[in-house]
C-alpha cells in the first residue's frame, strides 16, 4: 500500500548491478558495522532506535531510509506505490498516524530487526528489483503505448497554499489530449527534486478525473489538492528550487476501461523509488 522521482526518467534508472552494495555503502555513515540498528521488539523501542539512527544520517539518507521504511510498512513495493497516492499517513514509516501500528512493526520485523540503515536499505532495492523484473514484462501493448505517447504533461508545478485555516500542497499541470479516444481518468507518476540533489525530496503516484471526459485534440487545466503522503510532508514547504515531473503511467477510456493493465502505473513508481534508494 510512495515514493513521489531531470524531464526524462528512464535515462536515470542505472542497471542494478551497476550499484549493488558498494553504491548503499557509500552513505555519508561510518563503517556499516559501527552503526545503530534497530531494535524492533516494540513499537516505542522501534520508535527509539529510529531516532537514533536519523540522528546518524545527512537529510538525503534520512530521504533513503524514510521511503525504505515506508516500503516496509506497507507491506511491499506494490503496496507502498498505493500507499503513495494521496491519502496515506505522512510518517508511515515512524508507526505515527496509523491504525494498528504493532501489526506493522509485525510486517516489518524481518527486514529490519538487528540492521543497519544501509541494511535496511539494501534489502528494499533488492525487493525492488524483484518486483520489477516480475512485473516488466506484464506491460500493455504497442496500441496502448502509443495512446498514452500521445496524452502530454506540460507545465507541472507544485506549490504550498492556504485555504482558510488549512494549508496544504498542490499539484497543477495542463493535459493534452492528442490521442484518438477521449479519457475520463489518467494516472501519474510524479517526481520532485532539485538541481544538483541526487535524491529526490518526493515521489509518488496521482490519478485524476475528468468531468466531462477530455475529448482528442483538448487540453485541460487540472490541480490536484495533496493533503496526505510523502508530496505532503511540511518540510517541501520551505523547498524553493525544485521542479516537478509528471509522466503519464495509464488512463481509462470513457467505458472506465484501462488502457494497460491495472499495474503498469505501478511498475513506474517502483522504478523512481528505485532510483531514489540508489541516490543516483
Amino acid at each position: 500500500m510512495l515514493v513521489a522521482l531531470a524531464r526524462s526518467l528512464k535515462n536515470l534508472f542505472p542497471a542494478a548491478a551497476a550499484f549493488g552494495t558498494a553504491a548503499l555503502c557509500c552513505f555519508a555513515l561510518a563503517a556499516c558495522d559501527s552503526e545503530p540498528q534497530f531494535d524492533a521488539s516494540s513499537v516505542p523501542a522501534y520508535q527509539k532506535s529510529l531516532g537514533a539512527i536519523n540522528a546518524r544520517l545527512n537529510e538525503q539518507d534520512r530521504n533513503r531510509l524514510k521511503i525504505a521504511l515506508q516500503t516496509l510498512a506497507a507491506g511491499g513495493a506494490a503496496e507502498f506505490t498505493a500507499l503513495a497516492r494521496p491519502g496515506a499517513p505522512a510518517h508511515i514509516e515512524a508507526l505515527e498516524g496509523v491504525a494498528n501500528p504493532t501489526i506493522m512493526l509485525d510486517r516489518m520485523r524481518p527486514k529490519i530487526e538487528g540492521k543497519t540503515a544501509v541494511e535496511v536499505i539494501r534489502t528494499v532495492v533488492a525487493d525492488l528489483d524483484a518486483a520489477i523484473a516480475r512485473t516488466e514484462g506484464q506491460l500493455g501493448s504497442a496500441d496502448a503505448d502509443k495512446t498514452l505517447s500521445k496524452i502530454v504533461i506540460e507545465n507541472e508545478r507544485y506549490f504550498w497554499e492556504r485555504n482558510g485555516n488549512f494549508e496544504h500542497a498542490s499539484v497543477q499541470f495542463s493535459i493534452y489530449n492528442g490521442a484518438a479516444k477521449a479519457i475520463s481518468h489518467v494516472f501519474l507518476s510524479g517526481v520532485l527534486a532539485s538541481p544538483g540533489r541526487a535524491t529526490p525530496w518526493a515521489t509518488g503516484a496521482f490519478d485524476y478525473g475528468f468531468t466531462p471526459a477530455l475529448q482528442p485534440g483538448t487540453q485541460q487545466q487540472a490541480k490536484i489538492f495533496v493533503t496526505r503522503g510523502a508530496f505532503a510532508d511540511s518540510e517541501l514547504e520551505r523547498v524553493y528550487d525544485a521542479g516537478l515531473t509528471l509522466k503519464v503511467t495509464n488512463a481509462d477510456d470513457t467505458a472506465g476501461r484501462r488502457l494497460r493493465i491495472f499495474n503498469s502505473d505501478i511498475i513506474e513508481s517502483m522504478r523512481m523509488e528505485r532510483l531514489a534508494l540508489r541516490g543516483s
